[in-house]
């Protein structure tokens, strides 16, 4: 997102990291023990964004948007089923080197 409305609804700096089957989204704010949250399908990090400012102060928190939603990429030979999708979040908790985390997830993020 850019500027105006959208800005202010949603007033994270994006984040991106390449995995195996394209770039990821995500939004990454605050320090201490990681919260990783999962959207469910169809939904995107959009749908937390009231939950990092109350947690951001004691928490990093981390929203993903799974490829093929929210602002990651949408390759189109590209596996969207759930274990496929778990592969890409493992991919991702590695990349970035997170340990002992608090999940927070919804529909979709469950089976993820």
């Amino acid at each position: 997102m850019t500027t105006g409305i959208e800005q202010a609804l949603y007033p994270f700096k994006s984040q991106w990291l390449r995995v195996s089957d394209g770039w990821l989204h995500y939004i990454d704010e605050g320090e201490g023990q990681p919260v990783v949250m999962l959207h469910g399908n169809p939904d995107w990090s959009f749908s937390y964004r009231k939950v990092f400012p109350e947690l951001s102060h004691a928490y990093r928190c981390l929203a993903l948007d799974q490829l093929g939603f929210g602002l990651s990429a949408k390759p189109a030979t590209a596996s969207y089923h759930p274990q496929a999708q778990a592969d890409r979040l493992a991919e991702w908790i590695q990349s970035l080197g997170l340990r002992r985390i608090c999940f927070v997830v919804n529909d979709w993020g469950g089976p993820v």
